[in-house]
This record gives C-alpha cells, sequence and structure tokens, in this order.
C-alpha cells in the first residue's frame, strides 16, 4: 500500500503541479476547511521531501527543493482538498508535528507517520525515491 503525504506531493510535481491557476472562489468556500487543513498539511510535506533530496520527476531527475515546494503549493493543497478525509484540528495538528519531524530514513521508505493514516487515502500513487545526499 502506497502513502499519501509523500506519493501525492510527487505526482503534483511531476504533473508540474497547479500553482497560478485560478480557482472557483465558491469551490474554495465549501472546501474552506479541507483547504485550511491541505495548505498547513502540503508545505510541510514537500519541505520534508527537499529536506530528504527526495526524487520529484523521476525522468529528469529534478529534486524537491523549496523553490518546486514554493512553485506548485497551491496545486498541492487544492488537490489535497477533494481528497482529504478529515479536516478534524487535533488530527491536522499530530499529522503536523510528526511530519515535520519524521526521518529521512522513514520519507525515503514511503513511510507516512502515523498520526496521519486516516487523513488522506493511503493509496495515492507512486513511492517516493530519495538521491543520495
Amino acid at each position: 500500500m502506497k502513502k499519501w503525504l509523500f506519493t501525492a506531493l510527487a505526482l503534483a510535481a511531476c504533473s508540474g503541479g497547479g500553482g497560478g491557476e485560478d480557482v472557483d472562489p465558491a469551490l474554495l468556500e465549501e472546501n474552506s476547511q479541507a483547504l485550511t487543513a491541505c495548505e498547513r498539511l502540503m508545505p510541510a510535506a514537500c519541505a520534508r521531501l527537499a529536506a530528504c533530496n527526495a526524487v520529484a520527476d523521476e525522468e529528469s531527475g529534478e529534486l524537491f527543493t523549496a523553490e518546486l515546494c514554493d512553485r506548485v503549493s497551491a496545486g498541492l493543497a487544492e488537490g489535497c482538498s477533494a481528497v482529504i478525509q478529515t479536516a478534524d484540528e487535533a488530527r491536522i495538528d499530530a499529522c503536523l508535528s510528526e511530519l515535520e519531524t519524521a526521518s529521512c530514513e522513514a520519507v525515503c521508505a514511503d513511510q507516512d507517520p502515523p498520526a496521519c493514516a486516516g487523513v488522506l487515502p493511503a493509496d495515492a500513487g507512486r513511492g517516493v525515491t530519495c538521491a543520495s545526499p
């Protein structure tokens, strides 16, 4: 079973993310709690991927970087908000806390932090590959 946090990011990065696209304000209002949760989770997950030298695009070998995370952040949050399974603040806080301290060993083994279980689907896509530091 693939994990969501890191694979969802990898998939969004490979597709170019959705940053800069216009978003229907009514849709954002409808999903405001989900979007708020995702706006907290996705930058932290992307930063963790960058810190662990995770590969964003296997064809080009591009790695996750702070610049890439900034470029795709809006698309990541939007994509996440469409599939998030809970926006419960306590669960998001716990997930975020564990995510920010996840070991690169766990990230590169495609293992989400235990507190993130059930926040988003576990079968989000391809696994994570990390480059040697």
